[in-house]
């Protein structure tokens, strides 16, 4: 199930990943994590095509992987994760000192 988060949230917990744990970009580098399920999180932009949404969140929900949408363009997530082009999808194999753990449990708690 794919899960939706605020932007300012996301780009927080990006900016944090990135400078303190072990991020990677890329369709086929997150496709490939996710399908491994070695990820703590991967989130995808709102504006992929719909093909690749649909693939990662199938081989999310096989790995017990958490997949958020990001609510801004994969220009926007490229310009988070200090890229000069566009991203459309990101995992987070380390989130390091970022929140995005407690971000997803108390979504859950919402859920429930």
């Amino acid at each position: 199930m794919m899960k939706k988060a605020e932007k300012s949230e996301i780009d927080s917990g990006l900016e944090i990943a990135l400078r303190t744990g072990k991020v990677e970009w890329g369709r086929k580098k997150a496709k490939q994590a996710v399908e491994r399920g070695n990820v703590e999180l991967a989130v995808i932009a709102r504006n992929s095509p719909i093909e690749e949404l649909e693939e990662l969140e199938y081989y999310a929900n096989l790995s017990g992987t958490s997949l958020v949408e990001y609510p801004g363009s994969s220009w926007e997530l490229g310009e988070v994760c200090g890229r000069p082009h566009m991203i459309s999808a990101v995992v987070i194999r380390d989130a390091g000192d970022s929140k995005f753990r407690e971000m997803l449990d108390k979504e859950d708690e919402e859920v429930e």
